[in-house]
């Protein structure tokens, strides 16, 4: 322990790195969306279903929180891009786009909190647009409504 309140900050791993990038994209404007709360739920079960993480869904959340409370997003970022592998920067760009646009669009903050991710992971707009395009389009129920 660092103090003797504050636990330390836990060591990153790919699995902890992924639902900490959901959290730092759905706090982006500082409005945490059921939507969001949805696709991240959705997530972690996912990870304990597939046996991704070494860890019980309690300790991953608790390790997450730990991790926030005394790490900046540049911070996070800056140790993430070192972490991930090609694929996985890809996959974590692809999720939490779609955490981003899960409530119809980009607010200013979930922008450049997304460009800060293209930026640390080194991925062009270009190579991830393919992408947003089909997450945008899954997100556009509104064309249902007559």
């Amino acid at each position: 322990m660092t103090t003797a309140e504050q636990p330390e900050k836990p060591p990153l791993t790919p699995v902890l790195a992924l639902v900490l990038a959901l959290h730092y994209m759905a706090d982006a404007d500082q409005i945490y969306r059921e939507e969001e709360y949805e696709t991240v739920v959705t997530l972690w079960y996912g990870l304990m279903r597939h046996r991704l993480a070494s860890v019980s869904l309690e300790t991953l959340k608790y390790q997450a929180g730990l991790y926030r409370a005394s790490t900046a997003l540049d911070a996070y970022l800056a140790e993430a891009g070192a972490l991930f592998t090609p694929e996985q920067k890809l996959c974590v760009l692809v999720n939490i786009a779609d955490i981003a646009l899960v409530d119809g669009g980009l607010v200013v903050e979930e922008r450049e909190t997304f460009q800060k991710f293209l930026e640390a992971f080194g991925v062009s707009r270009e190579e991830i647009e393919p992408y947003l395009v089909g997450i945008t389009m899954r997100h556009q129920l509104s064309s249902f409504v007559a």
